[in-house]
């Protein structure tokens, strides 16, 4: 119990947390199919509405649709994770913008009810850890995007959200941080709603000043002195 989690699932919307043990039930669910770009719009009103997606297969994307048909994703969730359907209307209250959930890729889900789901939680011990567990990493992903992109500088969101990355990580023995990061520069600066363009100059003027530099795999933090001296600079421009 209170096992911790990835810090960079929460920072990292790509990365996935602790497998769950809601995989070890998936005889009880109902199994749902989706393409690339196919949402599902799932609001649980009672208790045979589905409540907890478990995702077999591909990456879902939970995404709040504005009126104007734009969508903002929230965070990401891959194979072996799971999320929670929308719960009473709560996060669509008025017009046309709400919740959903659209599949990133070709994804294969499993859900349960909310019957099942209580039923699950009072039967094992585990499902209901995982499943305060699941709320709180979602949660803790609003409010660290929310955090990050709350500045109208684009240098600051990018120094902010690296300065995080450093902070949950150790450094290595020569004093910088190798972070797993697979993030394409699209995903950053979806991530930071940074245009593309803006998300390629900061990276590269931050690579350019030996701070920070990436790989496929890895940010790596050369200078976290430079960078958390930046990251307090009240009208930091990095380029």
């Amino acid at each position: 119990m209170f096992e911790n989690g990835s810090d960079n699932a929460i920072l990292i919307p790509l990365v996935p947390f602790r497998p769950l043990v809601f995989g070890e039930y998936l005889d009880r669910g109902a199994t749902h199919k989706m393409f690339a770009g196919e949402c599902i719009n799932s609001v649980c009103r009672n208790e045979d509405d589905p409540y907890l997606f478990y995702i077999v297969q591909g990456t879902i994307a939970a995404e709040y649709l504005h009126e104007d048909g734009t969508t903002l994703t929230m965070y990401k969730r891959s194979a072996g994770n799971a999320f929670q359907s929308e719960f009473a209307g709560i996060a669509s209250l008025g017009g046309a913008a709400h919740l959903q959930f659209t599949a990133v890729e070709n994804t294969v889900l499993v859900s349960f009810t909310y019957a099942q789901t209580y039923e699950l939680v009072c039967q094992d011990p585990r499902a209901f850890e995982d499943l305060v567990y699941i709320s709180h990493m979602s949660f803790g992903q609003f409010a660290h995007r929310l955090d990050n992109v709350s500045s109208s500088s684009a240098s600051h969101r990018m120094l902010t959200w690296l300065k995080k990355l450093m902070d949950a990580n150790a450094p290595d023995a020569d004093g910088q941080y190798r972070i797993l990061c697979n993030m394409t520069l699209q995903d950053i600066s979806d991530h930071l709603l940074i245009h593309i363009t803006t998300c390629s100059r900061l990276v590269t003027a931050l690579k350019d000043k030996g701070i920070v530099d990436r790989t496929k795999k890895h940010l790596v933090i050369r200078d976290p002195k430079a960078l958390a001296e930046l990251a307090i600079e009240e009208n930091v421009n990095l380029y």
